[in-house]
């Protein structure tokens, strides 16, 4: 997974891992050829964002087209541009396909089905070591947050989604900088993708009219684009943090806590690879650190949010029974 937006990585990250792939992501074109040229035949497919630092999708898919040992490796392109232009061009630089951004889990699923040779299209099974998410009722549609489109891009699933919001709501807005116009450019198109990809369409459609204007050098009409940023957030942001609310795990009282079946669950959590397992150490923390130490804890939370399970397997304790 070549992507440099994190909201993007994690979405795509647990997408993937919920139906059984081993996912490593490359934050960039050069840190995707650096790995693939040091294993060539180790990887199944390659997704690869269009626009990224240091070197974006397009060059790094005509590098790697120009080598023959690469011949084998499918590339397909995800990216926002939905155009037929911009098909014709990942195309013509030697992609198997494209995938369009905010990405279809269902889309990208049978796609993965075909080039596995799968027989049957692949299905999202239960997290491991945890209970499954509790299902979500439909909900009116809206435009400051449309929570049903939000869900179907996470695949029903309401705890990463519910992660991917706290992440956000910890962000600030855009700050422009007339010096860099580049560099705001690229901060308002980030969040652009992401609140497209949390349903925010309010929010997603301000963002697009400041890039349009960053884009076309019209400094004369941003003030009145952040403004109307300002106010499409002042009314996303409590929506998303209801949503927050209603989904975040109640944190058990101490003494009911059984950590040696906690520690059992988080153990088979981590050895699968299931994001979810931050959600069981968040929920049981209390008991955790007067069990464990706040060291051990502390040294845990950093290795599930930042996906090192292998960092947060060597921090556990021995599982007992």
């Amino acid at each position: 997974l070549v992507e440099d937006n994190d909201i993007n990585q994690q979405i795509a990250t647990e997408l993937l891992q919920a139906v059984g792939a081993v996912v490593d992501v490359a934050a960039n074109g050069q840190i995707a050829i650096d790995r693939l040229d040091a294993s060539p035949e180790g990887w199944d497919v390659v997704l690869m964002d269009l626009q990224m630092p240091v070197l974006d999708g397009y060059e790094a898919t005509r590098r790697l087209r120009a080598d023959p040992k690469f011949d084998a490796v499918p590339i397909y392109a995800m990216t926002a541009h939905a155009l037929a232009e911009e098909r014709a061009r990942c195309l013509d630089l030697g992609m198997n396909g494209h995938l369009t951004k905010p990405i279809d889990p269902d889309v990208l699923f049978r796609t993965l089905s075909t080039l596995t040779r799968r027989a049957s299209p692949i299905e999202v099974a239960p997290s491991p070591g945890l209970a499954p998410p509790t299902p979500v009722a439909p909900s009116a549609s809206s435009t400051v947050f449309q929570r049903d489109a939000a869900l179907r891009r996470v695949a029903g699933n309401a705890d990463l989604l519910r992660r991917l919001l706290q992440k956000q709501l910890e962000q600030p807005l855009p700050t422009l900088d007339r010096r860099d116009t580049a560099a705001a450019i690229a901060d308002v198109h980030r969040m652009k993708g992401v609140a497209s990809n949390l349903g925010a369409s309010l929010f997603a459609s301000a963002l697009a009219d400041l890039e349009r204007d960053l884009r076309a050098d019209r400094w004369e009409g941003i003030e009145a684009s952040e403004r109307a940023l300002r106010e499409a957030w002042a009314v996303t942001e409590p929506a998303w943090e209801a949503f927050v609310a209603e989904h975040t795990p109640a944190t058990a009282d101490a003494a009911s806590v059984d950590v040696d079946d906690v520690l059992s669950r988080l153990h088979a959590a981590v050895d699968a690879g299931d994001p979810t397992a931050l959600d069981l150490v968040t929920s049981t923390e209390t008991a955790l650190r007067r069990a464990w130490g706040s060291d051990l804890i502390d040294t845990l939370v950093a290795a599930l949010e930042g996906y090192d399970f292998d960092g947060a397997k060597s921090c556990l304790p021995a599982a007992t029974g």
